[in-house]
């Protein structure tokens, strides 16, 4: 039997950042947690824009971190 889930022990972040960038140019961000792929280049998580909202990149989708933990 598996313990059953607590609400409140994960929360979801979203990246929203402002960057003029040139054709072709995008932008990652990373930190000490595994959602942020623990300061490893190969585990950046790339931010996505389009024409309509560029200079704003941000996450697809959020990224889960458990509640509490300081991230860098």
């Amino acid at each position: 039997m598996s313990a059953p889930n607590r609400i409140g022990e994960f929360c979801r972040v979203h990246f929203r950042v402002k960057c003029s960038t040139e054709m072709g140019q995008k932008i990652a961000v990373s930190g000490n947690c595994f959602a942020l792929g623990n300061m490893k280049k190969d585990g950046v998580v790339h931010l996505v824009t389009t024409p309509e909202s560029h200079p704003i990149w941000y996450t697809a989708e959020p990224l889960v971190i458990p509640r509490g933990q300081v991230v860098n």
